[in-house]
């Protein structure tokens, strides 16, 4: 059974949300950094044409990939959020976490599901989780 939102406390939101955030921005981190060796021709031979690119390019190339990644981690969040509120009925679709033995439903712990990622707050995932230096203040 979901955890009703009215019996849990800030603290135990926040923990549940801190929980899956460093989950998320764990993965995005993986990726992004494939990305950015993949841009500067160190993995895949595939792609070793991208050695040339200078490092201005490599920089743009870098940012671009950190941007979309982030962007499409928001955009599927917000998914969540907006197909709830527009579908019968609006429980067909959701994320449940399980957190020391109960579950939640992100969208109801959340103000905003995919603000949670909130790259240029401090209180944002990639600031206090991310490893990667692009997009982190």
């Amino acid at each position: 059974m979901i955890k009703n939102i009215d019996n849990t406390t800030r603290e135990e939101r926040e923990e549940v949300l801190n929980k899956f955030g460093k989950k998320i921005i764990g993965i995005r981190d993986k990726n992004l950094k494939r990305s950015m060796e993949i841009a500067a021709g160190k993995s895949l031979e595939k792609y070793v044409e991208l050695k040339n690119m200078s490092s201005r390019q490599y920089d743009l190339v870098c940012d671009i990939l950190s941007e979309n990644m982030t962007e499409f981690i928001f955009d599927f969040l917000h998914m969540f959020e907006d197909y709830a509120e527009s579908v019968e009925p609006n429980d067909w679709m959701k994320i449940l976490v399980r957190h020391k033995n109960e579950e939640y439903s992100l969208k109801e712990i959340s103000w905003k599901l995919g603000s949670e990622i909130a790259r240029e707050d401090e209180d944002g995932w990639i600031q206090k989780f991310s490893k990667v230096g692009r997009f982190v203040l």
